[in-house]
């Protein structure tokens, strides 16, 4: 007997599509229906529409002061229509820590997909964190090291499920293998970019939060202490634009500004062709984005300060961590994947971590291990 497995996140993010694609057309023990809201509660990040071939229902999002109410679910929680109940694990979700308890109470099994515990919080924030994350049967965890800091806090082994994180790797597959088996994969980039031999890069929306100054900084260094230069290419856009562009212009630095680019057939072969990717603050999903392209990640090595997709990065083998805040050592790590040799053998290193963890084949494999665990 199929099981009915309904998933609740607030709006449809356009990096979840891929993995959501994954359940509602490969799974073949569990039939999933998403419930979201169409309009983005976080202005930052794109929404999607998942179309004609998922089974999607509405659920309007409310939000007042940083606390978030979702209607329509109250039917869900205690009828008799879903079996498991997976909900986006946040704490300032109100109506999430009523639904989830509801649904305890009506026999459904309940989960929260969630980062989990990035730091060691506060005392009065750790106990609103864990009181929240007691409610469900369990947490479907972006990271190990979240699940290493649960059975800290005296969690269950057995309620902490690793499910890690993705992007649409199968297209990030594709576009990587037609730019490897080109004869010139820089004839696929843009034409202001093909005139440079060497470029670094970034890709997330221009905020403050990712300190991509200390990028532009970091390669003022390097060109007035080893008489190495080269551009930096940011691919997003946001608030912080104008301020980068001042900025690099008082550093004597080449930024190239691409704007917002969605479509991996544009960011591959800006990615695959960059000798690296810089994310001075914290990285997330960019970390992903980067190594399926076969390209080092450089970002910082304050744990307590990432994204839990940090864990994708290993020390001079597929990246590097620069001691935070700290510009010379941004620059050191720079110069060190500047000036090695690239191989197939580092590419691999890269995109083969993406493989083994980060793709939504392997999230929907752990996640449906996950809930399937209560039914034996």
């Amino acid at each position: 007997m199929v099981e009915r497995v309904a998933v609740i996140y607030p709006f449809i993010p356009h990096y979840r599509k891929p993995v959501f694609a994954a359940l509602s057309r490969l799974s073949e023990f569990f039939e999933y229906i998403f419930f979201a809201d169409e309009v983005a509660t976080d202005r930052t990040i794109r929404t999607e529409k998942l179309g004609a071939n998922f089974n999607m229902r509405s659920a309007p999002v409310i939000e007042r002061r940083g606390l978030v109410w979702q209607s329509g679910l109250f039917r869900i929680a205690m009828g008799s229509e879903f079996d498991v109940l997976i909900f986006l694990g946040n704490p300032y979700y109100v109506s999430t820590w009523i639904y989830a308890i509801l649904g305890r109470i009506f026999g459904k099994r309940v989960y929260f997909w969630t980062h989990g515990w990035l730091s060691r919080d506060a005392f009065f924030k750790r106990l609103l964190r864990n009181s929240f994350y007691k409610i469900p049967h369990g947490l479907l965890l972006y990271g190990d090291r979240a699940k290493s800091m649960g059975l800290d806090y005296g969690f269950r082994h057995d309620k902490l499920h690793v499910i890690y994180n993705s992007l649409d790797y199968p297209t990030q597959s594709a576009v990587r293998h037609s730019l490897e088996m080109s004869i010139d994969p820089r004839t696929a980039l843009p034409v202001s970019l093909r005139q440079y031999s060497m470029y670094a890069a970034c890709i997330a929306r221009l905020t403050p939060q990712c300190k991509f100054e200390m990028a532009i900084d970091a390669l003022a260094v390097l060109r007035d202490t080893e008489g190495m230069s080269f551009p930096l290419v940011l691919i997003g856009d946001g608030p912080v634009k104008q301020a980068l562009e001042r900025h690099a212009s008082e550093k004597g630095v080449e930024v190239i500004f691409l704007g917002e680019l969605y479509g991996e057939d544009q960011i591959g072969p800006i990615l695959y062709n960059a000798r690296m990717v810089i994310s001075p603050g914290k990285v997330g999903l960019t970390a992903m984005h980067s190594l399926a392209y076969g390209t080092p990640v450089i970002t910082h090595g304050d744990f307590n300060q990432q994204g839990p997709e940090f864990e994708a990065i290993s020390e001079g083998v597929n990246g590097s961590f620069f001691c935070a805040d700290s510009v010379e050592d941004l620059a050191r790590k720079i110069q060190f994947w500047s000036v090695r040799e690239r191989t197939l053998g580092e590419r691999h290193a890269c995109y083969g971590i993406v493989e083994d963890r980060y793709t939504p084949i392997k999230q929907l494999e752990l996640i449906e291990a996950a809930i399937s665990q209560d039914l034996r």
